[in-house]
């Protein structure tokens, strides 16, 4: 076979592959449809049968958690600021795209409009989804703890032993943050191989049965300074040794003046201190080496049993002075190139990639049903709010009901008998 020959019958393979690949995305996308299609139509028949429309006031859209929203929309615009004037210095068009995003962030929301009825059913609201954005920090972090905690809650159920690990290190200069967080995460999977025992440790970490861990970086900042720590779970088969009766400098606040105690450490933490330490510099972890250390870096272990909510913060801890961003553009623009291309949370062992959220499907059929009720009268429109104007609706029409599939879920969640055959 000639050379010619060989590339128009590579290109008919390649065209061959390309169309079996359509032909099987076709098919998934026509088997959804079919799904979709079937759903509907048992929704609508349920709706025959019971045709009243019942909601509760517990799932309508009330004006706090709007004005919630709309409480941030300053603080975004400072942060859109920002982002214009990276633009203005660094010429690329995406800080442009992020500023615009910011901006428009939770301003527009969407809903189905059923007019005769007097109901709007939430759809979709633009989020921008960027990393600054208060916004979608605090949506992300509440997926985030609806996705862990069922696992978490789980593991305490079966009398595993869970911790809230913190680890810290000095601040640093905006000049060292990139490469201080990027030793903390190469330096913080020893400490999850240590305990797993798939690195070599003289130390005995790996007796207290490893289950897996997450971590979750978080960066204060005070002028010109910056504190990344980790905050993190782990979970383990045994319980650690944590009576807490030794005392170093960390004990003690010495912020303002003052000397104010603040904790005592158990000698795991004490241990734990030094690894981190030698760990962050480089230096190698033996018993030799963890003995002869005189301090570490800071670093606590606390039991949890219910209150796990700290290693899901804000990577981002954004101070305020009187509800306005304490933030400069050069604490922005550092935070910015530190966190670009960071994996800021992490999982690990069997904590490592926990799925999306579990619906239980009955809760979606519910749904359906309600919607396929609404639309027994009327089909909707699709309408577009500003912010604005939905919290000046919700304030003079109150009789105006706002639903959305996210909070008849959490309801049915509590009261599986509404909406009832």
């Amino acid at each position: 076979m000639g050379y010619y020959e060989y590339k128009e019958y590579v290109k008919k393979s390649m065209q061959r592959v390309q169309k079996r690949e359509r032909y099987y995305k076709e098919k998934k996308i026509r088997a959804k449809q079919n799904e979709a299609r079937k759903a509907q139509e048992k929704a609508h028949k349920q709706a025959i049968k019971n045709p009243s429309v019942k909601i509760p006031d517990e799932i309508t859209l009330n004006a706090d958690t709007v004005r919630e929203f709309g409480s941030r929309v300053t603080n975004n615009s400072i942060i859109a600021d920002y982002y214009d004037e990276m633009f203005n210095r660094k010429r690329q068009k995406k800080f442009l795209n992020k500023s615009d995003n910011v901006r428009r962030c939770a301003q527009s929301w969407f809903f189905d409009n059923y007019r005769m009825q007097r109901v709007r059913d939430l759809k979709s609201v633009f989020l921008c989804h960027d990393k600054f954005c208060l916004n979608c920090q605090k949506l992300l972090q509440a997926s985030r703890l609806r996705k862990y905690s069922p696992l978490i809650e789980k593991l305490i159920e079966d009398g595993k032993h869970l911790y809230h690990f913190t680890f810290t290190l000095k601040n640093v200069t905006a000049e060292k943050l990139k490469k201080t967080v990027k030793n903390m995460f190469e330096n913080f999977k020893y400490i999850t191989r240590f305990f797993s025992g798939n690195a070599k440790s003289a130390l005995n970490l790996d007796r207290y049965g490893y289950i897996g861990a997450v971590r979750s970086l978080e960066i204060t900042y005070e002028g010109k300074l910056y504190h990344p720590h980790l905050h993190c779970i782990f979970a383990f088969d045994e319980k650690l040794y944590t009576e807490k009766d030794k005392y170093n400098v960390f004990s003690w606040d010495f912020r303002d003046g003052k000397k104010i105690f603040v904790r005592a450490f158990s000698d795991f933490e004490i241990i734990m201190q030094k690894i981190w330490y030698l760990l962050l510099n480089g230096q190698k972890v033996t018993p030799e080496n963890v003995e002869k250390l005189p301090l570490g870096y800071s670093c606590i272990c606390d039991e949890i049993t219910s209150n796990y909510y700290e290693a899901f913060k804000y990577t981002i801890k954004l101070q305020e002075k009187d509800g306005i961003l304490d933030m400069t553009y050069d604490n922005f623009e550092t935070l910015y190139n530190a966190l670009d291309g960071a994996h800021v949370f992490q999982g690990y062992g069997k904590l490592y990639r926990v799925g999306a959220d579990e619906i239980d499907e009955s809760f979606i059929e519910k749904y359906n049903m309600l919607v396929a009720q609404l639309q027994l009268v009327e089909m909707p429109e699709l309408d577009c709010m500003k912010i604005q104007e939905l919290l000046l609706d919700l304030t003079i029409n109150p009789e105006i009901r706002y639903i959305s599939r996210k909070n008849i879920i959490q309801y049915l969640q509590e009261h599986p008998e509404y909406l009832a055959d």
